[in-house]
């Protein structure tokens, strides 16, 4: 590799920077948007106590799967492979769950690298990339 090559990804020797963040991923956890609104994100670890404190469902009736802002193509494919897994294991799932894939090109492209008819196959309700689920805009069949 030539040597412009390798310092792509590091700062110039004399940047200088207002702020620093850094992160401990080892600290980071997984966390569930919602319920109710895409915007509340909650940590798997505290969403027990939110669930009692707030009288909220405590079944987990339906899960979707991207939206139209935020369903790259790299997203998708990270999801279709859980799917796999699971599947591999004889697994099915409990709750529906629903695809939206974010865009036009995105669509034609998972339904191209056959992702679209993976969630399918494992019983996914692959919908129309638009707005909709993640704002409610959609016929719950849970009993919610």
């Amino acid at each position: 590799s030539s040597p412009d090559a390798e310092n792509l990804l590091r700062p110039d020797a004399s940047a200088e920077y207002d702020q620093v963040i850094t992160i401990n991923l080892s600290t980071l956890e997984p966390h569930i948007n919602g319920p109710f609104t895409p915007d509340l994100s909650t940590p798997l670890s505290a969403f027990a106590n939110l669930v009692k404190a707030n009288q909220w469902p405590e079944t987990f009736g339906a899960g979707l799967i991207g939206s139209c802002t935020n369903s790259s193509y790299e997203d998708m494919t990270r999801a279709e492979h859980l799917v796999k897994q699971a599947s591999a294991a004889g697994l099915q799932p409990k709750a529906d769950f629903f695809i939206t894939p974010g865009s036009e090109q995105i669509r034609a492209t998972l339904e191209r690298d056959q992702t679209l008819s993976t969630f399918s196959s494992a019983g996914g309700v692959v919908l129309a990339n638009a707005c909709g689920p993640c704002i409610g805009q959609w016929k719950r069949t849970d009993g919610v």
